[in-house]
């Protein structure tokens, strides 16, 4: 599965648990169990930027794609390659 986030102030699927920074995902529809699996890779992800700083400056300001879950799936919607190419 394919996955991109992009930080965001308005409409966030989710938020970093180190500064509360929120996140529009962009994703295929998959079923509840790889959905949490994703949602855990997300947060590490997240988490793993603060290593050099505390604040939402941390995180890109572009969009940002997960390859670890890239690889599991080919992308098939368009929004997603869209994001991608915009997070490039």
């Amino acid at each position: 599965m394919q996955v991109l986030f992009k930080s965001t102030d308005q409409n966030a699927n989710t938020h970093c648990c180190v500064c509360g920074q929120g996140f529009e995902l962009t994703w295929e529809r998959r079923p509840v169990s790889e959905v949490m699996n994703v949602l855990f890779e997300i947060q590490k992800k997240l988490c793993n930027h603060h290593r050099e700083e505390a604040g939402p400056q941390a995180h890109p300001e572009s969009g940002v794609l997960i390859p670890e879950l890239t690889q599991a799936m080919p992308v098939r919607s368009a929004s997603v390659q869209n994001m991608q190419q915009d997070a490039s």
